[in-house]
Parts: structure tokens; C-alpha cells; sequence
């Protein structure tokens, strides 16, 4: 196993992130902000290109980057958007939804 430091100026206190053998890891935090902090900078480490593909695969941007042939992919998801309420639409989860997902943000960013 190689051990490595990262210092992020986020985190509140020390975080662990260990990979196991078969490649999942294992995160110890001292709280759940710095957890989902974590979470976020390990997924945006591993897999940044996968995860803004499917940003832009959301927000119907495909063909910009992979030509003619996704137009109607991004006109259909385009129409797919959320315009919505926010606010209204975080209080069916959790009260502490948004807060995790904003350090899972803060992590990937």
C-alpha cells in the first residue's frame, strides 16, 4: 500500500481515505461534513471525466464536445431540466441533505 498526504483547506480535521485490495475505499472522518468532503475529492480524483460527462449529459451539452449526432440527445434532456422550486423541493429529504451534498460539492470542486 502507498501512503499519501493531501492537504485540503476545507476540512475541519484529519481525514483517512484507505483503498482496500479490490480498490474500494474506506473514509474516517471526525465528522460528517469533512466525510462528504472526502467523498466528493476522492470520487472528482477518480473519476472526473465520467463525472462531467454526465454533468453534460444532464444539461444536454453532449454535442459541443462530441459533434451533430447528440442534438437530439441534448434537446431531450434539455426538456428534462428542473425548474422548479428548489427550496421546496430539498425539504422532502433529509434536514441534512443539502449540507452533504454541498461538501460532496465543495469535495469534487
Amino acid at each position: 500500500m502507498t501512503a499519501e498526504t493531501i492537504a485540503l483547506d476545507d476540512l475541519a480535521a484529519a481525514v483517512e481515505i484507505v483503498i482496500d485490495r479490490w480498490g474500494i475505499p474506506h473514509i474516517r472522518a471526525a465528522n460528517l461534513r469533512d466525510l462528504f468532503l472526502a467523498q466528493g475529492f476522492h470520487a472528482a480524483r477518480d473519476r472526473l471525466w465520467q463525472l462531467d460527462l454526465w454533468r453534460k449529459r444532464g444539461l444536454g451539452l453532449l454535442a459541443a464536445d462530441f459533434g451533430p449526432g447528440f442534438l437530439a440527445q441534448d434537446r431531450a434532456s434539455r426538456q428534462f431540466l428542473y425548474r422548479g422550486d428548489i427550496d421546496a423541493a430539498w425539504k422532502v429529504y433529509a434536514d441534512d441533505a443539502r449540507d452533504i451534498a454541498a461538501a460532496f460539492v465543495a469535495g469534487l470542486n
